[in-house]
């Protein structure tokens, strides 16, 4: 009895120990020097996000910074604007199709949603120079007498 009791604790004991973490991945691997070390997976697989009103879980092996940009168009505006060249590698023209009202500003966002610049629309064709950024994507932003109009995604190559 007393056999049999120790060899059951010890299974126990040893298989509690064997429970690690485990990832469904097509690639990864681990790298280590004397001071750092890296580790990284390739395509993911079983991963679940898990959303409330006030918050959002993204359960995964391993979680990078993440950045999101929420680009949303209200419906119901009676102007008309586009934006081109798109993809661009210099100038973005903006065109409003109608008369530009008053107060109408553009800004410019970067993919991590920090502001690049901001500035008001004069006319129904307005130059945006990107010679300045680097290749990426963008968000333009249209604003009428302070009302949210379109947001654009710009490439830039």
């Amino acid at each position: 009895m007393k056999k049999l009791l120790i060899t059951a604790l010890t299974g126990f004991l040893l298989s509690a120990g064997i429970n690690a973490q485990e990832a469904v991945v097509s690639g990864g691997g681990y790298h280590s020097g004397q001071s750092r070390s890296i580790s990284w997976t390739l395509g993911e697989i079983a991963i679940e996000t898990l959303t409330s009103p006030e918050k959002t879980l993204t359960q995964g092996f391993q979680q990078p910074n993440l950045s999101v940009v929420w680009v949303d168009d209200p419906q119901n505006i009676d102007i008309l604007v586009s934006a081109y060249p798109n993809p661009t590698t210099d100038i973005l023209y903006i065109h409003v199709k109608k008369e530009v009202p008053e107060n109408a500003t553009f800004t410019l966002y970067d993919m991590k949603g920090n502001l690049l610049t901001s500035n008001n629309l004069t006319d129904s064709r307005h130059k945006l120079s990107f010679t300045s950024y680097k290749p990426g994507v963008y968000f333009v932003r249209l604003s009428f007498d302070s009302q949210y109009v379109k947001t654009f995604k710009i490439l830039k190559q």
